[in-house]
C-alpha cells in the first residue's frame, strides 16, 4: 500500500504506507512485479535517523534518486539492486510533500523543504550534487505568511512559457488558510519572486494541449482549470 509512484532507471518506485522509511522498487519495464519477485525488492531508507515523518517524498535526477524525510535528504547511487547505496544528503533540509517537486526541464530540480525552496545543481567539478537556496529574498513572508502546516500539501510545477517555477501554496493570513489559495512564481532568468494571491489551486499539472503546453490547476470544488492568455473565465486561470 502506497502513496507516491515515481519512474526511476526503468523501474517504478513506491514507498509503503505500513513502513514509512521503506522504498519498493519492480523489475525494469515490469510494474506488476514486487517485493522480490524477479529483481524487485526494497531498500529501508535510515530508519533509525530519527526523522519523525519517514519518507515524505523522492525524485529521480541525473540517474539518482533522491528521497527526502522531514529534515533529510538521501540519494540512491547505482544502477542494479547489487550496486544500489544508500548516501546521505544533508542533515538539515527534507521535502515537505511529494508534489513539491518541479523540473526545470532536464537542467534542475526545485523542490520545497520547511525551510524555504531550494535547488539541486550539478557540480561538475566533484561530480557530486548541492542544494542552493533560492528563497531566501523572500525568506520573511515565507515565515509569516504561508502556513507551515499545510506546505506537505504544497504543488510545484515549471512553466516554460513564463520561465518560472510555479508553486501552490497557503496563505495564513485569509479565510481560505485551510487549502491553497495562492501562487508563489519564481523566474528562474532573473532569479525574482512573484505571487498571484486568491488562486485555487489544490493540484497543478503541465499540460501539452493542441496548441502548446499550458497549467493545469485542480481546484476545491471539483472545477480543473486550465492556464491561458487573456481574460480569466469561470474554467481559466489568467497567467499572463
Amino acid at each position: 500500500a502506497g502513496s507516491v509512484v515515481r519512474v526511476h532507471q526503468g523501474r517504478l518506485w513506491m514507498n509503503d504506507k505500513t513502513d514509512n522509511n521503506r522504498l519498493h522498487y519492480s523489475p525494469i519495464a515490469d510494474v506488476e512485479k514486487w517485493n522480490g519477485v524477479g529483481d524487485s525488492g526494497a531498500l529501508d531508507i535510515s530508519p533509525g535517523d530519527g526523522d519523525p515523518d519517514g519518507i515524505t517524498g523522492f525524485f529521480s535526477f541525473k540517474n539518482q534518486l533522491f528521497v527526502g524525510k522531514r529534515n533529510r535528504l538521501y540519494r540512491v547511487i547505482g544502477d542494479s539492486p547489487e550496486t544500489y547505496e544508500i548516501k546521505l544528503v544533508s542533515t538539515t533540509l527534507g521535502m515537505s510533500g511529494p508534489n513539491s517537486v518541479a523540473y526545470e526541464d532536464d537542467r534542475d530540480v526545485y523542490f520545497i523543504s520547511t525551510k524555504g525552496v531550494h535547488s539541486i545543481a550539478v557540480t561538475d567539478k566533484y561530480g557530486d550534487f548541492d542544494g542552493e537556496f533560492v528563497s531566501s529574498d523572500i525568506q520573511l513572508t515565507w515565515v509569516e505568511d504561508i502556513n507551515q502546516s499545510r506546505l506537505k500539501f504544497c504543488w510545484a510545477t515549471y512553466v516554460p512559457s513564463l520561465n518560472s517555477l510555479m508553486f501552490s501554496l497557503s496563505d495564513s493570513s485569509v479565510a481560505t488558510s485551510s487549502r491553497n489559495n495562492v501562487l508563489y512564481l519564481y523566474n528562474i532568468p532573473y532569479k525574482a519572486w512573484y505571487r498571484w494571491p486568491g488562486i485555487d489551486a489544490q493540484s497543478l499539472a503541465m499540460v501539452a494541449d493542441s496548441d502548446g503546453a499550458r497549467p493545469y490547476f485542480g481546484s476545491s470544488i471539483g472545477i480543473l482549470r486550465k492556464g491561458q492568455t487573456g481574460s480569466p473565465t469561470t474554467d481559466s486561470v489568467n497567467i499572463e
